[in-house]
């Protein structure tokens, strides 16, 4: 369902047929937004462009709603063409569900709560996606269930880039599952055992494999993770200590790397970004 949050600027798209009743609509046409028969916003739509063509949709901005309305409806009037005849009306209702901003974030919260609690990632995400589920349904448990399964999990892993993420992690964990069987990790945790003899060493020989491993931040956070754990404990190198090295490098290298799992994204925000200030420029090159 449509959910607003009170007090909090959203804005309205408003979309009308060619014709009204079979007539064409009037070039100009005085609308207003009506919440509880009190009206929020008024303004003026101009219906035809300058070619004369028929605009169909137009925007609202900046509207704002409070209490605890369960539905609203915009309405839009404009003069009769005909003279002394009353102003012809026309109304839409949209059903929509009115909750506080703070009760927004409670999906985030909990989910960040129950992943460190149970230590089950998996789990937490989808009570998440649930407890949001339910917000947005009129705090109906079984509706918030179906919709979970068939609409927000669904298209979540119909997406080209989520189902690409998901089979990613999934050969990833695959491969470092494969590693460790084999003795991969313990074998690279000797070769560097003769050389970090010291903490600062444990820290510097992550930070360097860091960079071996740059062409993407969840395989080297993954593997030298892995990899490098038994060895700066027993160096006595702290674990925050350890996960700020990892986690520091493998996005940063990454990102700054023009072959890596981020540069297609990384330009594809710099090309929108000059497309929309009208800039032609290379953004490979920029990049």
């Amino acid at each position: 369902g449509k959910v607003i949050l009170t007090n909090v600027p959203f804005d309205l798209t408003v979309s009308l047929e060619p014709y009204m009743n079979g007539q064409a609509w009037p070039a100009s046409m005085k609308y207003q937004v009506l919440q509880s028969d009190k009206a929020v916003a008024t303004g003026t739509f101009e219906s035809r462009d300058k070619f004369s063509n028929f605009v169909g949709q137009f925007q609202v901005k900046n509207l704002k709603v409070s209490g605890k309305l369960q539905d609203a409806h915009l309405q839009i009037q404009f003069d009769s063409p005909q003279q002394g005849k009353e102003p012809l009306c026309l109304s839409k209702k949209q059903a929509v569900q009115v909750m506080q901003p703070a009760l927004s974030i409670l999906p985030p919260l909990i989910t960040v709560v129950i992943a460190i609690a149970l230590k089950q990632v998996f789990v937490a995400l989808v009570l998440g996606v649930w407890l949001g589920a339910l917000l947005a349904n009129s705090y109906n448990p079984l509706t918030a269930t179906l919709r979970t399964i068939d609409t927000y999990s669904v298209n979540a892993l119909a997406s080209t880039n989520h189902a690409g993420i998901i089979v990613f992690t999934f050969l990833l964990g695959g491969l470092i599952g494969m590693v460790q069987k084999s003795g991969g990790a313990l074998g690279l945790a000797k070769l560097f055992t003769r050389f970090t003899t010291t903490k600062f060493r444990g820290n510097l020989a992550c930070f360097l494999l860091s960079l071996i491993i740059f062409f993407d931040d969840y395989s080297c956070i993954l593997i030298v993770g892995n990899s490098m754990r038994s060895v700066v404990r027993s160096l006595g190198v702290a674990p925050a200590k350890f996960a700020f090295v990892i986690h520091a490098m493998g996005p940063a290298m990454a990102s700054f790397s023009p072959v890596s799992s981020w540069v297609g994204v990384e330009i594809g925000y710099i090309t929108a970004s000059f497309d929309q200030a009208g800039v032609d420029v290379d953004p490979f090159v920029l990049f």
